[in-house]
This record gives C-alpha cells, structure tokens and sequence, in this order.
C-alpha cells in the first residue's frame, strides 16, 4: 500500500525504523516510578484545580451531580444528597492526584 501512495523507499524505511522503536523487544514491563511530588507549587495547585473543574464540568462528575440534582428541593433526602456531592467532588479530585503519583484513595488527598 505504501508504494501505491508514492512513498519513497526511504520514507518506507524511515516508517519501518520507527514502527520498531516503538514496539519492545521485551516482554518485561517497564516499572515507572510512581512517587508523588515532594511539594506543590503554584502552578501545580493550579492545574489540579483546572483538571478537577474540568472532570466536573465535563466528566463524570456532572453526571453525578444532575442526578443528584433531580431530588431538590427533598429535605428528607438533603443529607444523603450532600454527601454524594462530596462523594463526587473527592472522587474526581482523587483520580486527578492519582494522576500525579499520589495514592488514589483519601491518604492520597492528605499527603
């Protein structure tokens, strides 16, 4: 296909190395280094708290909240609806850290 397309047989072998690149020769799984930030600077708080408006305005974390949305105005039901708001909020907030190298769970929000 690629010589119906008028590539060259340089741009085949330059296509050909970098498929290899890609690919492993191993079957052993590179192990990254997970380890969180020591600290947070400025710009790092402000991208974990763009990424997490981000997830609820667009993710998942709407979804739960219009769901939750439809019992307004229930006070029987305000208590419970309070707390999976925050479930919904701390949930997001815990994939985005996880994201930097923080545990996905509540000891990963309190490092």
């Amino acid at each position: 296909m690629l010589s119906s397309l008028g590539r060259s047989n340089t741009a085949r072998h330059t296509i050909a190395k970098l498929t290899r690149c890609l690919s492993s020769s191993s079957n052993t799984p590179v192990q990254p280094d997970n380890r969180p930030p020591s600290a947070l600077n400025q710009e790092m708080a402000f991208g974990i708290q763009s990424s997490t408006k981000l997830f609820l305005d667009h993710g998942l974390g709407i979804q739960r909240l219009e769901e939750l949305s439809k019992d307004a105005g229930n006070l029987d039901t305000v208590v419970n609806r309070w707390q999976r708001m925050m479930e919904a909020y701390l949930g997001t907030q815990v994939h985005v850290l996880a994201g930097l190298g923080y545990a996905p769970n509540e000891s990963g929000l309190r490092e």
